[in-house]
């Protein structure tokens, strides 16, 4: 196969459903993409095995790709049983390439992961740090109870999903677990042992001493990662620094002395350094048994701190870093002037961040309710489209002529307005929308006010949409 078999383009369908948008991550085993399901209308996240991985075919009919193969689809076997909310939930699974490469499909997760979130704001509150161990220690001990180790807790693995204004966390990539699973459904695979199908991969940073040393493992080796992630959060950085595997076994051996220095400087209880000693233990048999004892341990260490999980790394309804937005009056020549001094009621501006499509709402001329979604579209002629959807109404654009009749959704690549329709054919609301163009560093979208300067929108597809009178212009974006 070439490099070009190793992607799926734009536009393939799988499962007769999901519906390829783009591809947004490599990872070490997998290629991941967005795709549309068109079934229940969400963006959803395709994971696809990769056909090598550093010069060795992963295709199962070469032996000694097995493992990984194997390690891809016990990942979709594992999550299939897991229901806890902080666990990633996969929908599907299938094959390409007349059934060699295996597909995951899966949720998609819009917030980041937490190593993006440590660099991007240091060391997290101990308020957070515990409310978002306590999600994943539950996590974790799900799996346990399904007799399924993770074997890889790091910041990498943990996303998070948007939920109002905060991030919530969620324990992901089971890609090395080592579970019974593989052996109960395929009793005949002669790779099956009585612990499943194992492969020596680890993290050197994030391993414990035994996943280093090849010996038994069990759920006290998930408690040493979890424990390393709490370090982790506290300190924004990693507790254990070799790469090789020689290095991180000699880190392992003077752990208690590391984790001293590392904790000293944050001003934590004592108990809390106490607690993670404890949980890092070179003995699996002295160490934290089990990742609830360790949540609980942390939870009595800090037993005045309030939990909350951290916030968005941008508020919705926040202005990206920059300039603030300002709406300078239009003139005939074209030319913009200083933004004259602000009325006594301004119109307010919300950016929002959005992955294909944003729900709104708006009173409606009748005073119920008018709800519709807004979606960012790839286009074969435009760089994007938008398409606009009523939810209890219908939608009819608005012309030189008047407007056009109504129908459950439009389509749009340049400016304008639209009106949301009842049933009775009676105008609720409009809705005006602004593609906008490029200025500097600038993105300049004409609004029926002025033209709206918004400053750092970088790469992204973005549209303003005004329902006019006082409500807020809402800037919907979409990162390239």
């Amino acid at each position: 196969m070439t490099a070009d078999d190793d992607e799926l383009p734009r536009g393939t369908r799988l499962l007769d459903r999901y519906t390829i948008l783009d591809r947004i991550a490599d990872g070490g085993m997998s290629t991941i993409h967005r795709a549309n399901d068109e079934r229940f209308d969400r963006i959803v996240c395709v994971k696809l095995l990769r056909v090598e991985i550093e010069g060795v075919s992963t295709l199962p009919d070469d032996p000694k790709a097995n493992a990984i193969y194997q390690n891809f689809v016990r990942e979709a076997l594992a999550l299939s049983k897991l229901q806890h909310p902080n666990t990633l939930r996969i929908y599907d699974f299938g094959y390409i390439a007349g059934g060699k490469r295996p597909f995951q499909v899966s949720e998609f997760l819009d917030g980041g992961d937490l190593r993006q979130l440590v660099r991007e704001r240091g060391a997290l509150l101990p308020g957070e740090v515990l409310a978002i161990l306590e999600r994943i220690t539950g996590a974790t001990a799900e799996a346990h109870q399904f007799k399924i180790l993770h074997r890889d807790i790091k910041p990498p693995n943990i996303l998070f999903s948007r939920v109002g204004d905060v991030l919530m966390p969620k324990l992901a990539d089971f890609g090395i677990a080592r579970t019974l699973l593989g052996r109960m459904s395929r009793p005949e695979d002669p790779a099956a042992s009585d612990e499943g199908f194992t492969v020596g991969m680890f993290s050197p940073r994030w391993a414990a001493p035994e996943q280093l040393a090849g010996e038994p493992e069990g759920p006290y080796t998930d408690v040493y990662g979890l424990a390393l992630l709490t370090v982790y959060m506290l300190s924004a950085k990693n507790l254990f620094e070799g790469a090789h595997l020689h290095e991180a076994i000699e880190e392992r051996e003077r752990v208690q002395g590391l984790l001293m220095r590392r904790m000293a400087p944050l001003g934590v209880p004592d108990a809390v350094t106490e607690a993670l000693t404890q949980a890092l233990r070179q003995d699996p048999e002295a160490r934290t048994a089990t990742a609830p004892e360790l949540f609980d341990n942390l939870r009595a260490a800090l037993d005045k701190v309030p939990m909350s999980l951290p916030p968005r790394l941008r508020p919705s309804g926040g202005m990206p870093p920059g300039r603030p937005a300002s709406v300078t009056p239009s003139s005939s020549s074209g030319v913009r002037r200083p933004a004259p001094p602000p009325p006594p009621r301004p119109r307010g501006v919300r950016v929002q961040e959005a992955y294909e499509k944003l729900d709104l709402s708006t009173p409606g001329a009748d005073g119920d309710e008018v709800r519709l979604r807004v979606s960012i579209v790839p286009d074969r002629d435009k760089t994007f489209r938008i398409q606009i959807k009523g939810l209890n109404c219908f939608i009819a654009r608005v012309g030189p002529s008047g407007s056009s009749r109504p129908t459950p959704a439009i389509n749009a690549t340049e400016d304008g307005t639209v009106e949301l329709v009842s049933t009775q054919r009676r105008v609720l609301a409009r809705l005006s929308f602004a593609f906008g163009r490029s200025e500097g560093a600038d993105q300049v979208f004409t609004t029926a006010n002025g033209d709206l300067v918004i400053p750092s929108l970088y790469d992204s597809s973005a549209v303003a949409l005004d329902f006019g009178g006082e409500r807020e212009i809402i800037v919907m974006c979409q990162r390239a």
